[in-house]
């Protein structure tokens, strides 16, 4: 599996566990199966506010080693999806919720335990979920901090203390990610990625791209893509 531009192996049977903004790709045997289960990030947001100890699940692209238990409960999840018995949201809400659980007993108590989050946590997170809708927007950073309930300086301390990051690394980050990966995986040219992401002027997406990335988005496209 490609992360970003970590390459991490993987021996089946076993589950990986991929973030939202990750830029991921796979090289398949001719006989791979599977499943894939995505979650949009909102509704990510719902079981996290639930049990923080949920957050730590997709803090960073992990393989593990699953058992039969996983796989059952992601066709008990398909199945539940699939057809319209009477109460099969609830009984597909509650089958991802198990799943989630499930995977972070087996993920261990090590690197899944979570403390409250704090009000800078609970701030960037809420920020990030509004990053995740909007950030192809360009919106400037008093926007996000109004729509947010707090000053920019509140914001900008939440991000140091919690991401280290400050709130407009944090956009520019989120915006390169979706450009590596169109760029990896789409067909559009770089102009067209570039006005998807909100960038009216294609030289300037080039700049901020090579600013960001090291190299141009032709570049990145040529070299990491083939």
């Amino acid at each position: 599996m490609r992360a970003d531009e970590a390459r991490i192996a993987f021996t089946a049977p076993c589950l990986l566990v991929v973030p939202a903004g990750t830029v991921h790709g796979f090289q398949w045997d001719l006989d791979s199966t599977g499943s894939v289960v995505t979650i949009a990030s909102s509704y990510l947001a719902q079981f996290t506010h639930l049990d923080p100890d949920l957050i730590t699940l997709f803090s960073a692209p992990v393989v593990m080693s699953a058992d039969g238990s996983v796989d059952a409960r992601i066709r008990t999840l398909g199945h539940e999806l699939a057809w319209a018995a009477p109460g099969h949201r609830a009984a597909a809400e509650a089958g991802l919720l198990g799943l989630l659980v499930a995977v972070l007993r087996l993920k261990g108590p090590e690197q899944g335990a979570a403390t409250r989050p704090t009000p800078d946590a609970a701030l960037v997170a809420r920020f990030r979920e509004r990053i995740e809708g909007r950030f192809r927007l360009r919106e400037p950073m008093d926007a996000h901090a109004a729509a947010l309930g707090v000053s920019q300086r509140r914001l900008r301390v939440a991000c140091a203390a919690v991401a280290r990051q400050s709130p407009g690394e944090m956009l520019d980050q989120r915006a390169i990610l979706e450009a590596k990966r169109s760029l990896l995986y789409g067909n559009l040219s770089v102009a067209d990625v570039g006005y998807a992401l909100g960038f009216a002027d294609p030289a300037y997406f080039n700049r901020f791209f090579t600013r960001h990335a090291g190299l141009s988005p032709g570049a990145f496209r040529k070299g990491i893509g083939t």
